[in-house]
């Protein structure tokens, strides 16, 4: 096990599964997370040693993270955005989510998972014409989004987009 402390700023209500889902979402092996509210630290423990780079996306990940309650977003509201992007940013997403070996969405622990093998499923059997494979294609983001909330917050396969896929507590 690889530990790593990180002081907070200020006094933060941290909800630590949902920090854990973000890191996870990052793709990296966090274990679990401790608090240490009498010194305004948290421990993040890996199942291996970091990189430098991946300790930055860490590290920023807990500086942004506000712990304030959230909750996913309407599927139709996610739905609506990704169905509003550039084509070539929905062929970027597709790419990320769909490419290489294993796929990015086979990676999905949220959920709505299963969801996500069906769809691509159809989207991989004949039938369908490109135009329905792209709903297809659009849906499955949606899915991902709402298990992974910051999947398409500034990707870094296309940092232009910025798409939720949760939203504050009113």
């Amino acid at each position: 096990m690889f530990p790593y402390t990180f002081t907070l700023d200020g006094i933060k209500q941290f909800s630590l599964g949902e920090l854990q889902t973000l890191i996870l979402a990052a793709g990296l092996p966090v274990e679990y997370i401790n608090g240490d509210p009498d010194n305004n630290q948290i421990q993040v423990v890996f199942s291996r040693e970091l990189t430098s780079p991946e300790q930055a996306v860490v590290a920023g990940l807990v500086s942004t993270y506000d712990g304030r309650p959230r909750r996913k977003r309407k599927p139709y509201d996610i739905y609506t955005q990704i169905g509003a992007l550039t084509a070539t940013q929905k062929l970027n997403i597709s790419n990320d989510l769909f490419g290489g070996s294993p796929p990015k969405f086979t990676q999905d622990i949220g959920d709505d998972s299963p969801d996500l093998l069906v769809l691509w499923t159809l989207q991989q059997t004949g039938g369908l014409s490109t135009a329905d494979k792209n709903l297809v294609k659009q849906a499955a983001a949606t899915i991902y989004c709402r298990d992974n909330p910051k999947y398409l917050v500034n990707p870094s396969f296309d940092t232009s987009i910025n798409i939720p896929g949760d939203e504050l507590i009113p």
